[in-house]
């Protein structure tokens, strides 16, 4: 996997290999973390067959508590992972992972039962992969914004996110209305 360099925003059309890689890092996160850990899912673009995506593999972390957090930050060293402790993730504990200077991997600890560190990601995913006009909305509105924000992540993502919001809305209203 190339991965991305810092600030850049670099999309790449759906590779069939990105499942196998995040197979392959969560068996690697699980014999390195064992019980401390309630599930992993895989998250972002690359988790949604055919759509394009910055080749970077983006991995959720159940945890009970982030009080556990502190802890799993060696263990996850250990394998490569670099701690981002700032202010911008107050609801989990985000670590990237690359090779010569570009980004690979992002994770994040997030409490099981947070909305917006873990359910969100995950409703976001399923509702792109049981929607393909939906994924091919965000495909076509990633597209354009990485055309125009090809150096400027934070705008980029910025951009993105009344797009996400929409579609966190319509998945959540499904869910209710699938709900016995």
């Amino acid at each position: 996997m190339s991965g991305v360099k810092e600030g850049e925003v670099t999309l790449v059309p759906y590779d069939s290999r990105w499942p196998r890689e995040f197979a392959d890092e969560r068996k690697r996160l699980e014999d390195k973390l064992g019980s401390a850990v309630i599930t992993i899912e895989h998250i972002g673009s690359t988790a949604v067959q055919g759509l394009c995506a910055k080749p970077i593999i983006d991995i959720n972390v159940a945890i009970p508590s982030l009080d556990d957090a502190p802890q799993l930050i060696k263990p996850l060293q250990e394998l490569g992972y670099e701690h981002a402790s700032n202010q911008w993730f107050t609801d989990r504990f985000f670590f990237s992972k690359g090779t010569k200077g570009a980004t690979t991997r992002h994770l994040n600890l997030a409490e099981i039962t947070s909305e917006t560190a873990w359910e969100a990601p995950i409703l976001f995913r399923n509702y792109l992969v049981v929607h393909p006009e939906a994924r091919d909305a965000y495909a076509t509105l990633k597209t354009e914004l990485a055309a125009k924000y090809a150096n400027d992540r934070p705008r980029y993502t910025e951009a993105k996110s009344r797009f996400v919001l929409d579609i966190l809305a319509k998945a959540k209203q499904e869910t209710h209305e699938n709900r016995p």
